[in-house]
């Protein structure tokens, strides 16, 4: 690293700043850092601009907001990557600040869904809805805003505006896909309904996108699902994932390779260090998609000590330099220690948990990196969801994940084989970790919760509270899929809910016989 830093002061200041974003846009932060730092302590404006962009995406937001307040922001992307510092550091007046101007350019719509986004991830949800609030006043033609400010308005709990806005966004553009869907999700059709005529009426418009298009099928599947029509519905969804997959296609063979590349580092360069930070105790649920984490993170969150996180994108992002450090051969215990000083810092501020407040980290990847993280925080714990496969894949097949993300969800035969890759990962960090994982069986959670509950409560080091048994009834911002479900009692309504779809499920089965 030494190295690195000299041979980049020696280079042009332009030039050493450009190799810096070539590191950091190939992926090792830790190379990327050093030649990035050099040229912004040499004055160049890029370069620490690039280094802002860096040091957020490893949990450092306050140094990057500071970077940005030097180097004052020009331009959209430079904005939204400040207002991320800003709100991520806690300063969400400048961050709103940033948001209010931005919406007033050339781009408003766009940016304003942008900020608010921002917003609303750091906490800042009163900020979020009064930029979508002003937006939707300044262009009351805008769907986009509508849909926007109607799924904050689902993770809030609010239902009835939710819908409210939704069909004004559906009012203004009637074919408009991600609307659709949205109702589809917070809405159920009573015995019967014109939804479903509609989405075929908003399929015939000419000129979708097909991000709209594959939104639109993901809508009709709910919509015939709802309304008994289960054959027709699974045709729909069908329809929706090879339009989603088409864009976003998902290589099995290489998600293979990166979690034995995953387990290969621990074994060789992680496992002989010492283990950091053993005060700290934060609650990681983790498992795959659907499999029952936001219950189990709700139950958590019930108690009186618990603050609830959420999925939280930090430890992969906090362990990053660490990782790219053990692929040199260069880890050491203080960067394991500063990797958990970094997340703990960036997950209490994004939550709102004190200093040596508990809280919860559902983040369904945390399953891929347990080895580092029982390393940089040695006193947390992890609980893993476990739940039937058939039950995971059809509820996996059925709902519509952000683009990019879960690619391997549109397909049966990937989520039967992607299931069989998260359990033997799992696997293997217990023969490596023993007695530091709890498993959690959600036929179990649900067929038995006051006995279960208050074992699991116990295990995560707290003391009982009776509270934990009625989850439903937290107030709390649910940004997940099971937002709806989350808030009604503990039940087993979805248990086995696969028997609906049992003659599709043949690639699946397929799937689950796959070793790894």
């Amino acid at each position: 690293l030494e190295a690195v830093g000299r041979a980049s002061a020696a280079l042009p200041l332009a030039q050493a700043a450009e190799r810096g974003r070539s590191l950091h846009k190939a992926g090792p932060p830790a190379l990327a850092e050093v030649v990035l730092r050099t040229a912004s302590d040499r004055g160049s404006r890029n370069a620490a601009l690039g280094l802002a962009r860096l040091l957020l995406q490893t949990c450092r937001a306050g140094e990057a907001a500071k970077l940005y307040k030097k180097h004052k922001p020009r331009g959209g992307p430079e904005e939204l990557q400040a207002a991320e510092a800003y709100a991520a550091s806690g300063d969400l007046k400048a961050a709103l600040r940033l948001a209010r101007a931005a919406s007033e350019g050339a781009n408003a719509v766009p940016a304003a869904l942008q900020h608010a986004a921002i917003l609303s991830r750091y906490g800042g949800g009163d900020e979020a809805r009064a930029v979508l609030d002003r937006a939707t006043l300044r262009h009351a033609k805008a769907a986009d805003l509508y849909v926007a400010r109607g799924q904050m308005a689902s993770s809030e709990g609010d239902q009835a505006a939710a819908e409210a806005d939704f069909d004004r966004a559906l009012a203004l553009d009637p074919g408009h896909g991600e609307a659709f869907r949205a109702l589809r999700a917070a809405r159920r059709i009573p015995g019967g309904g014109d939804l479903p005529a509609r989405i075929e009426a908003g399929l015939r418009r000419p000129g979708l996108a097909a991000s709209q298009v594959w939104r639109l099928h993901f809508a009709k599947g709910k919509a015939l699902l709802d309304l008994g029509e289960t054959d027709a519905g699974f045709d729909a969804f069908t329809q929706a994932n090879r339009l989603q997959r088409a864009a976003f296609p998902f290589d099995f063979d290489m998600a293979v390779a990166n979690a034995r590349a995953a387990l290969a580092l621990y074994r060789e360069n992680f496992s002989d260090l010492a283990p950091q930070n053993p005060g700290e105790a934060p609650v990681f649920v983790t498992g795959l998609p659907r499999s029952g984490t936001t219950l189990l993170e709700t139950i958590f969150a019930a108690h009186d000590d618990v603050h609830p996180g959420g999925e939280l994108p930090l430890l992969g992002q906090a362990l990053a330099p660490s990782v790219d450090l053990a692929r040199i051969g260069a880890v050491g215990p203080e960067d394991l220690r500063l990797a958990g000083q970094r997340y703990l810092k960036a997950s209490r501020q994004r939550i709102g948990a004190p200093e040596g407040g508990i809280y919860t980290d559902k983040a369904s990847s945390t399953f891929s990196r347990i080895g580092p993280l029982l390393l940089c925080l040695s006193g947390a714990r992890v609980f893993v969801m476990e739940r039937d496969p058939r039950d995971v894949a059809w509820s996996c097949f059925r709902l519509m994940f952000p683009d990019g993300l879960l690619r391997f969800a549109g397909d049966l035969r990937d989520i039967g084989r992607y299931i069989r890759l998260v359990e033997a990962m799992v696997a293997a960090w217990e023969e490596l970790l023993p007695g530091r994982i709890e498993r959690v069986d959600y036929n179990v959670l649900t067929a038995e919760p006051e006995a279960e509950i208050p074992r699991l409560v116990a295990a995560a080091g707290l003391s009982w509270d009776e509270k934990c048994l009625a989850p439903q009834s937290v107030a709390r911002r649910v940004d997940t899929l099971s937002f709806a479900q989350v808030r009604r009692p503990i039940n087993r309504d979805a248990v086995a809910g696969w028997r609906k779809v049992e003659a599709y499920l043949e690639p699946l089965m397929e799937g689950l016989e796959t070793r790894v």
